[in-house]
């Protein structure tokens, strides 16, 4: 059984979303979103969410932003999941 990741607690469950997802900064207004349906799996506990960002997807936001913002956007990623 998979637990939280952030309190370890056993509660989970899974759910369809739609996420919109806007590009940072105001340079991002002029872009399209990009729409994601993910499967939540969202802790009942303490409120912890997550999930996979499909292939697709992930392209469309690599090519909407600058490659000076996907590299920091890549750094980030890298750091929290060292945490």
């Amino acid at each position: 059984m998979p637990h939280c990741r952030s309190c370890q607690s056993d509660n989970l469950t899974q759910f369809a979303a739609e996420l919109a997802m806007h590009f940072p900064g105001l340079e991002g207004l002029t872009k399209p979103i990009v729409l994601v349906h993910p499967k939540l799996m969202i802790c009942l506990d303490c409120g912890f969410a997550e999930f996979v960002v499909p292939e697709a997807e992930k392209e469309q936001l690599r090519r909407g932003m600058y490659p000076a913002q996907a590299a920091g956007a890549l750094d980030r990623h890298r750091e929290e999941q060292l945490q």
